[in-house]
Parts: structure tokens; C-alpha cells; sequence
């Protein structure tokens, strides 16, 4: 539980302690990588290969949201607006 929770809050699996051993070399000392491995798979953080993964920048609701109001979207208008072409020669 402590390993999965400090995984989680973002830990550092690839430091060092002064030693120079890494986390899974320590979890394999105490007897324990089951754990550590279990753990790193809950998380999600990271792949089998201990390699981080990557979020996807939306999620795939809001990715669905943004490809259906994009043909209602228009850019503004390139062109002078029609405001500056008005002349107010009465006032």
C-alpha cells in the first residue's frame, strides 16, 4: 500500500539512494518486487518496461466534444469589418 501510494503522488522510481541502488533493486533485497511490480501496475504511471507513460492531452470524451463543434466554428473574418465602412456624415 505505501509503495502504491508513493508511486501514485508522482515518487521518483529512478533514483538512487547513497548507495547507488535503485527501488528495484531494493525491492528485490527485501524480498518484495512482487509488491513493487503489483504496485507500479496499479498506479498506472508506468509502463512494464518502467518507462513513464504518457497521458493523452484530452480525454477521449472531450476530444469527441471538440471534433463534432468544429465545423460550427468559423475563424474571424480576415477582411476589414463592416463597422469601419460605415461614415456617420450626419453627426
Amino acid at each position: 500500500m505505501c509503495m502504491r501510494r508513493l508511486i501514485e503522488e508522482g515518487a521518483d522510481i529512478t533514483a538512487l539512494t547513497n548507495e547507488g541502488k535503485s527501488p528495484v533493486k531494493l525491492a528485490e533485497e527485501m524480498k518484495c518486487s512482487l509488491v513493487f511490480a503489483r504496485a507500479l501496475q496499479d498506479s498506472g504511471r508506468y509502463n512494464e518496461d518502467l518507462t513513464p507513460r504518457v497521458k493523452p492531452r484530452f480525454s477521449q470524451d472531450l476530444a469527441k466534444k471538440i471534433m463534432f463543434c468544429s465545423p460550427f466554428v468559423s475563424p474571424p473574418p480576415s477582411g476589414p469589418s463592416g463597422l469601419e465602412s460605415l461614415s456617420f456624415s450626419g453627426l
